[in-house]
């Protein structure tokens, strides 16, 4: 596995260092006297909050970086050396609905002709690159040339 951005994952060192530097903030509220609050018992609720949390959030930390580093896991397709690139241009115009054409008895369009004989093609070019342009009023690449048929 590669990462894009290896540099990302700096991030993490750096923000925990960062929330190390950062002082205690002093209480929000401001009272007369809190001895009273003092003599009260804790919960389990209130004594693992301040862990738990403080866990979760360099959990989230360490994920976000991860991410903004983008895994990749690379791999190389070999190509076959005798391979061909073939395009197929094919007639998508509205005289390809004319049914003029027949499997068994039944009238096929002309365009389902093509496909059918296009589909028996690709069968036998493993290998080979295949691309595809259909026309009609105008022209376009429908699939640039791939090995995936």
């Amino acid at each position: 596995m590669n990462f894009a951005y290896p540099w990302a994952l700096i991030l993490v060192p750096l923000a925990l260092s960062i929330a190390g530097l950062r002082r205690p903030r002093p209480a929000s509220a401001p009272f007369s006297s809190i001895a009273l609050l003092k003599d009260l018992p804790t919960s389990w609720r209130q004594r693992l909050r301040t862990p738990l949390l403080g866990l979760l959030s360099i959990l989230c930390l360490v994920c976000l970086a991860i991410a903004a580093a983008r895994p990749q896991k690379v791999t190389t397709v070999k190509q076959p050396e005798a391979a061909r690139n073939l395009v197929l241009a094919l007639d998508i115009s509205r005289s390809m609905a004319t049914r003029d054409f027949y499997s068994g008895v039944l009238p096929l369009t002309r365009l389902a002709a093509v496909k059918q004989v296009v589909q028996e093609f690709v069968k036998h070019r493993r290998g080979d690159r295949i691309g595809l342009v259909v026309f009609g009023t105008n022209a376009f690449l429908q699939s640039p040339l791939t090995t995936d048929h």
